[in-house]
């Protein structure tokens, strides 16, 4: 699907001499894919995400930052271990060289690929959560498909316990004063595509996403459901929706 004012395109100019003064960063792609997605993807699949993980390194390196892929190649020892790494290297090092040079452009500028691996049913609208940003090109769309994975729909469970112990952990500030869980926790907003944008955590309010990552949850799209004594966060989708 081609979003309004999103394409890929072929560097050139300006941004290319800007990128050339770093490292190679195409030598740095297929060891980034070999940790961001499965080599038995089909090609098409690993070439589109070569073009997305070139547009983040790039737009990264336009911008300024320096040497933004070392980091990757300290990973080299580490990944070259692992069973059939030199077969899987060598399909992504393929799909890098078939789609040398592509980006995807917003109006006119390289932008980020950015990506998860499964949305609710349906994606996030980067307009709605960054009005203000370069991120108004992530428009929400449907994906009824993706809720047919086997892992679209996963609960988490925490006993109340261990659950005050993570919190009071992360978040010392918080004060816990009522009497009822489900009156100290709760869901305050959604986002358009269920997402949820705010959770309520005794005195403090919470991001959506950083309370996610924070209990290490599948999604942010969750329900949170109280079962004889515990906590369960029922997550629809993998990873953070956007994309």
């Amino acid at each position: 699907m081609c979003l309004p004012l999103l394409m890929t395109r072929i560097m050139s100019g300006k941004e290319s001499v800007i990128i050339n003064k770093q490292m190679d960063l195409e030598k740095v792609l297929p060891l980034i894919m070999c940790q961001t997605i499965p080599g038995d993807y089909e090609d098409e699949m690993l070439k589109a995400q070569a073009v997305l993980e070139r547009s983040s390194l790039y737009y990264l390196a336009a911008n300024g930052e320096k040497n933004v892929g070392d980091k990757y190649l300290d990973t080299y020892y580490e990944l070259s271990q692992k069973r059939n790494f030199q077969r899987i290297y060598e399909k992504m090092e393929q799909a890098v060289k078939e789609t040398k040079g592509k980006v995807l452009r917003y109006d006119g500028k390289i932008c980020r690929g950015i990506y998860h691996k499964v949305s609710a049913g349906q994606t996030r609208d980067g307009e709605d959560i960054f009005p203000s940003s370069s991120l108004k090109y992530l428009q929400s769309v449907e994906s009824e498909m993706d809720l047919s994975y086997e892992s679209a729909t996963k609960g988490f469970y925490f006993t109340v316990d261990a659950w005050n112990q993570r919190m009071k952990e992360k978040y010392p500030e918080i004060i816990f004063e009522k009497n009822s869980l489900s009156e100290e926790l709760y869901i305050v907003d959604r986002d358009s595509s269920g997402y949820v944008m705010e959770v309520q955590v005794g005195n403090v309010t919470l991001p959506g996403e950083e309370f996610r990552k924070m209990l290490d949850l599948s999604s942010s799209n969750f329900e949170i459901q109280f079962i004889d004594g515990s906590i369960r966060f029922l997550c629809s989708g993998v990873g953070h929706g956007f994309g």
